[in-house]
């Protein structure tokens, strides 16, 4: 065994593996079977499983399969006898279509806290669309592996270089090459206690050969001293253009041409802090200029960290262009998109995934810098819908894929005039779209619903409906039963039969000032619980909306009138005395109902994302903005590795959804050190 402190042993690597987790790069799978796990397998069902993981793992961007750990890393060991054992040693041969051979297979018996453990790491394949010895085809997903058509996968030839490319070897290049002080920021965050060089070997960037490390082009394009001598355009060049074309010659329009060269991780430091001064422009606000974006930054930075993880560093003459224009902002990013990702697929928001350059895609995942993948496009929507702003348009065109972003609004005109009556109802950009499906009254079906919010998620159509409802402006006028007959009668199905209506601003206002009215007649208490909503009902006119317990509780909430648990919030309790002072001779009650917990219906606890930081910004500024609206759990502010500021962006964890609801109405474009934050949710 080597002494040399710079090797990474395998059971050093396993220990890493298995402290990680599962992931998109490693799966576990356990050799034992029954309602104890205490006896082995058949040898030939984990050869089989092991055939499987390791097609879907060339399939993708290659991984490591422990064989003999649980899915939560716990090492249960393997116990077959030499006969088995050789078994599952050739099941990357025996299990694998023979036309489709896997590439770089390598086999490793381990002993890891005294039990035995089977590794296999197999590399992403590129010669072959891998499929098993019974001809399915299986790629791994995040932490599955699920089947997929050969289509899917299927790649021409002339993508092999740009896939291959951060991979190859450069054997004139040394840790010397690499700025150490990034690295060993990078190593504490991914690899806590390694050596630099143990932690470019976890990661896959190099391996160390004849007593010296070995260097793949993804460790220099990601940690280079000097980038220039691995890539002559790892660049961002800025230009600002007068006009709305590009002009050439004597009408040549550019006004400021800048270019900013960098290994990766300065690129997403140093560059972007270009990027961003280069968005910002002097606009007239309240008869003042002021310094404002052009575009939305957390969209344009996600723009930013697409193009430099995904972009084909094959293209060595070109680097990354960003071209600002007087009507549009375009992102161009060498290379055309894999043969495998359709254009039709990113245009719709489909979650769609296949990484060019598997090794800096997989650093800038551990690191954060890329929060899913296949998730960026869909998360540059996602900010731009956040703004109310269309979503950027995407395209391929000159051997580039461009992104083109443009400052036009989701909403017409005419849209606008009908949305500002709701404008008390603080409506989401999804509840105004559902709004806007029932204007002049029209009835609204189930599935122009989720065609018009192009939501994938159930919990998220019911978290907009159940906010309508809770506001008083959903109506249900056609029962589900009703609609599966007129479906069946006109052949259609039951989503596609208009049921639905919405109320009209100024009657559900009206609906809402009588609930409060009858809240303040019950006079001071301590606590708001069923009986007073009984009470507050029996007030209620007969037309009123809310005539039950649940829907008065939810709307009392929403109108920040009282907290989850029932308990008045300072608003109520100053009417309350306002009313007490206008002549009420109300007394506090002391009226609890036992048992009775107010309950929210909408989604589960998500994190916010707070955008539009300023860099300085820290944890506790964050946290005391935040304490304003409820109790906070966690604050995750990612720091820049070049820098150590924030990256411009935290992510919040509140104590509950409903408090977080709280926190992103309330809190949504307040001023933290003189900038706007920007509050959705997160990603994560």
């Amino acid at each position: 065994m080597s002494s040399d402190p710079r090797i990474l042993l395998i059971q050093e690597r396993l220990e890493n593996d298995l402290t990680i987790g599962e992931s998109h790069f490693r799966e576990f799978k356990s050799a034992l079977e029954g309602p104890e796990r205490n006896r082995p397998r058949k040898a030939r069902l984990v050869a089989r499983d092991i055939g499987e993981t390791l097609v879907a793992f060339a399939n993708a961007d290659g991984g490591t399969l422990i064989v003999g750990a649980e899915d939560d890393g716990a090492i249960s060991g393997i116990t077959y006898a030499e006969a088995d054992l050789e078994v599952l040693r050739n099941a990357p041969k025996t299990h694998v279509h023979a036309d489709t051979p896997l590439p770089g297979v390598r086999t490793h018996l381990v002993t890891i806290k005294g039990r035995p453990v089977l590794v296999f790491r197999v590399e992403k394949g590129t010669r072959y669309i891998h499929l098993t010895s019974d001809g399915r085809c299986l790629q791994r997903r995040d932490t599955e592996t699920i089947p997929v058509s050969s289509e899917r996968i299927h790649f021409e030839r002339h993508e092999q270089l740009s896939r291959e490319y951060d991979r190859q070897w450069l054997d004139n290049a040394t840790m010397a090459d690499l700025r150490l002080d990034l690295l060993a920021r990078v190593t504490e965050r991914v690899s806590p206690g390694f050596s630099p060089e143990k932690c470019l070997q976890s990661l896959g960037l190099a391996e160390y050969v004849d007593g010296s490390i070995r260097l793949r082009k993804a460790a220099l394009l990601l940690f280079s001293t000097d980038v220039r001598r691995w890539h002559p355009r790892s660049e961002i060049r800025l230009q600002l253009v007068h006009g709305t074309e590009l002009l050439t010659g004597a009408d040549y329009n550019v006004i400021k041409d800048e270019t900013h060269s960098g290994n990766i991780l300065e690129l997403l430091s140093e560059g972007w802090e270009q990027v961003r001064q280069f968005l910002v422009q002097k606009r007239l606000v309240g008869g003042t200029f002021q310094l404002q974006s052009s575009y939305p930054e957390d969209a344009c930075r996600e723009a930013l960290v697409n193009a430099i993880a995904h972009r084909d560093y094959s293209i060595e003459g070109r680097a990354i262009e960003i071209l600002a224009f007087s009507d549009r902002m375009e992102v161009r990013n060498p290379g055309r998109l894999l043969s495998t990702v359709r254009l039709s697929e990113l245009k719709r928001g489909a979650g769609v995934h296949d990484s060019r350059n598997t090794n800096i895609a997989r650093v800038l995942r551990e690191l954060g810098y890329m929060q899913e993948m296949g998730e960026g496009i869909r998360r540059v929507r996602a900010l731009m819908n956040g703004h109310e702003l269309a979503p950027p348009d995407i395209d391929t065109i000159d051997h580039s894929f461009l992104m083109t972003f443009s400052q036009r609004n989701v909403f017409s005109a005419s849209e606008l005039r009908w949305l500002d009556a709701f404008g008390q109802f603080n409506l989401s950009r999804e509840e105004k779209l559902v709004v806007l499906l029932g204007r002049a009254g029209k009835l609204i079906s189930t599935n122009q619903i989720w065609e018009t919010l192009d939501i994938l998620d159930t919990e998220e159509y019911r978290r907009v409906i159940e906010l309508l409802r809770t506001k008083g402006l959903w109506s249900t006028q056609v029962t589900r039963n009703a609609a599966e007959v007129v479906a069946q009668r006109k052949g259609i199905g039951p989503g596609e039969v208009p049921r639905f209506s919405i109320r009209t601003p100024d009657v559900a206002r009206r609906d809402q000032e009588e609930v409060a009215k009858a809240l303040i007649s019950l006079g001071l208490q301590n606590r708001i619980g069923n009986s007073h909503y009984e009470r507050i009902s029996e007030r209620l006119s007969a037309q009123n909306y809310y005539r039950n317990a649940a829907g008065i509780r939810q709307l009392l909430h929403w109108m920040e009138l009282i907290e989850p648990d029932g308990v008045p919030t300072e608003q109520l309790r100053n009417l309350w005395l306002k009313e007490q002072h206008t002549g009420s001779n109300t007394q506090v009650t002391e009226t609890q109902d036992s048992g009775d917990q107010a309950s929210s219906s909408f989604a589960p606890v998500k994190d916010i994302y707070v955008g539009n930081l300023d860099y300085d910004a820290t944890e506790r500024e964050i946290l005391d903005m935040f304490e304003k609206a409820g109790p906070v759990v966690e604050v995750t502010v990612p720091r820049d590795y070049l820098t150590g500021r924030n990256r411009g962006y935290a992510f919040v964890r509140m104590g509950d959804s409903a408090t977080s609801r709280k926190a992103l109405t309330r809190l949504n474009g307040q001023f933290l050190r003189n900038r706007p934050v920007k509050l959705g949710w997160s990603f994560r």
